[in-house]
């Protein structure tokens, strides 16, 4: 029992100056002369004269730490602490000179132009300075009870004075029940049972990137005429906001563990609940425009999310030898938004509003199928014009075989139509693009000396919106896909997959609707690995063990909701290629 010696340690790191030279030449565009075979000069690119410059990088970073440790134990009873401090400072600092319009090419200052237009310096520096504390109790009784008080207590530059502290504790308990003696007794098909809670708060940094709680200034080139010559002005860019502060991550966790049947089945069920507060929000509709300065973030934001985690492992030995290890886990989490900034336009319309809805929720038009020539005035279509009671979409002129969309509202948000199509029609229409139930599962095979290692992945209850050249023939100039090419509308296909093709893709088809929103969830055999290892008596004396294997990853993609050929995991960035399907062979060997 007793304090261990205070542990203080000192670390200074110092990055010698980094100097480096820069030299530009001026680039040459020569071409072959008429009726000659050589080439001549016609002219010159970037500057005409060689550019020289030296630059000298400087950084340095002090840490302090000091580390106490305690532990002790009384009859039953055991004590454990830890305090630590820490502090760090960063430094940097770079500079630089350069001279232009050098006669001769010589990797020297002093030869450079000597005009005072030839000579330019510049530089720049910062820091940074962090200071934190953290403690630890914990406590144990009889190896079942168990209790942990834990906190931070942190202060980084990133703040303004009076907001750079935060204090961020958490607590937690455990009842080992499997170690009570009345499972003991009487269920000796239990090998561990554990019940446990915890609380805890966690601080972040704002998004966004450092010092927003100062003001942003530019400096404009022409702000104003001062004797008949325009002058620099300096103008504020962004209203700073000095009290942004950390944001506020409070976890609640409560599981239960165990195994049973000598490890025959495990298992692990958490549900958790978190609520994350002041993370920063732009003020949307706040201020009006005539304010005149773009206002900085708020720690405004609050969000919540919720779900569980299961885990569940089993294995299975077989009179012939056959061994079977599974393990497999399943999350489901949902976020809700609590509280945001919102606009008018869209807080107003239960359809359009934000608030209270997970945060990601794909909102967008709702498509009712195409343009039919039942739907115009004029059946020769000379006359676009649509028939009454058919809803005008406010995104240009339509024909048969465009995508047709539901008037569900109207500008008052009264839920009534109004007889066209505009922003005031759009409603939830997908779930967020980050999936809310993710799981696996991992089987192990081994029989005599062969080995199956299996890894399935899968995703559920996420939303994709088909954009780009996947869903728009010729966008941007660029070409159709496949699929379009075989199932586009047209008179004789009116039930297609895809509205008509045009030269160029009409604003009314490339709306954000469900039209183009896909059920993206996914199982994907992630890895696979197949394996045998030689016995002893079959390599003798010229190995101590030899294993040759063939593994794969990514082999196997299944989207049953989408048939578009597009990899699920890209989140929306459609035009990267395919994960890699890679497949290698290889053997291990010792000696």
């Amino acid at each position: 029992m007793g304090f261990s010696p205070v542990q203080n340690t000192f670390s200074r790191k110092y990055d010698k100056p980094i100097a480096f030279a820069t030299v530009q030449l001026p680039a040459g565009v020569t071409q072959y002369g008429p009726g000659v075979n050589y080439l001549y000069p016609i002219s010159f690119q970037g500057q005409a004269k060689p550019l020289f410059r030296e630059t000298s990088n400087e950084n340095f970073m002090t840490t302090y730490q000091g580390i106490l440790n305690y532990t002790g134990s009384v009859g039953k009873s055991e004590f454990t602490g830890l305090l630590v401090t820490e502090y760090r400072k960063v430094r940097w600092q770079s500079f630089y000179a350069e001279r232009v319009n050098y006669d001769l090419s010589f990797d020297e200052l002093d030869f450079g132009g000597t005009a005072p237009a030839d000579s330019r310096v510049g530089g720049s520096s910062g820091g940074q300075k962090q200071l934190g504390y953290v403690y630890r109790l914990n406590y144990g009784y009889a190896g079942k009870y168990f209790a942990e008080a834990a906190g931070r207590y942190d202060g980084s530059y990133v703040f303004a004075p009076g907001h750079r502290f935060g204090f961020f504790p958490s607590f937690s308990v455990a009842w080992r029940l499997s170690e009570e003696s009345f499972i003991k007794n009487n269920f000796s098909w239990i090998d561990n049972l554990k019940l446990r809670a915890s609380y805890g708060q966690v601080g972040n940094y704002p998004s966004g990137g450092q010092y927003q709680y100062l003001s942003q200034f530019g400096v404009n080139a022409n702000s104003s005429v001062i004797g008949g010559s325009t002058t620099q002005g300096v103008a504020e860019n962004l209203q700073g906001n000095p009290a942004i502060t950390w944001e506020r991550a409070k976890k609640t966790d409560v599981a239960v563990e165990g195994s049973f049947w000598n490890g025959a089945l495990g298992i692990e069920v958490d549900y958790f609940y978190e609520k994350r507060s002041n993370f920063l929000v732009n003020q949307s509709g706040v201020i009006p425009s005539e304010y005149g300065v773009t206002i900085g973030q708020v720690n405004g934001g609050i969000l919540s999310n919720s779900g569980i985690d299961l885990t569940l492992s089993s294995y299975k030995q077989f009179e012939n030898g056959l061994r079977l290890d599974v393990r497999g886990t399943l999350t489901f989490a949902k976020s809700k938004v609590i509280q945001k900034f919102e606009n008018a336009a869209t807080y107003n319309n239960p359809n359009r509003r934000e608030t209270g809805r997970p945060l990601g929720e794909q909102f967008g038009l709702v498509s009712t199928g195409y343009y039919t020539l039942d739907d115009f005035v004029d059946p020769t279509l000379k006359s676009l014009a649509l028939k009454p009671g058919v809803p005008v979409p406010n995104y240009g002129a339509v024909k048969p075989g465009d995508i047709k969309y539901a008037d569900i509202n109207s500008a008052s948000f009264d839920g009534k139509p109004d007889g066209k199509v505009d922003a005031n029609d759009r409603t939830d229409i997908g779930n967020p693009e980050i999936p809310q139930i993710i799981y696996s599962l991992g089987p192990h095979l081994t029989y005599k000396n062969f080995d199956l290692d299996l890894l399935f992945q899968g995703t559920g209850r996420s939303s994709l919106q088909l954009s780009g050249f996947y869903a728009f023939p010729f966008n941007e100039s660029g070409s159709a896909t496949e699929a379009v090419y075989l199932d586009h509308w047209t008179p004789t296909n009116p039930n297609a997959t895809y509205p008509r093709v045009q030269a160029t893709p009409s604003s009314n088809n490339t709306q954000f609707s469900t039209h183009w929103m896909r059920n993206n969830a996914y199982i994907r055999l992630k890895s696979a690995e197949l394996g045998y290892t030689f016995s002893k008596k079959l390599l003798g004396k010229a190995f101590s063990s030899l294993r040759i294997y063939s593994a794969g990853q990514n082999l196997f993609l299944w989207t049953p909701w989408m048939k578009e050929k597009i990899d699920p995991e890209n989140a929306g960035n459609f035009q990267n290629y395919f994960q890699q399907k890679v497949i290698t062979f290889g053997l291990n060997a010792t000696f």
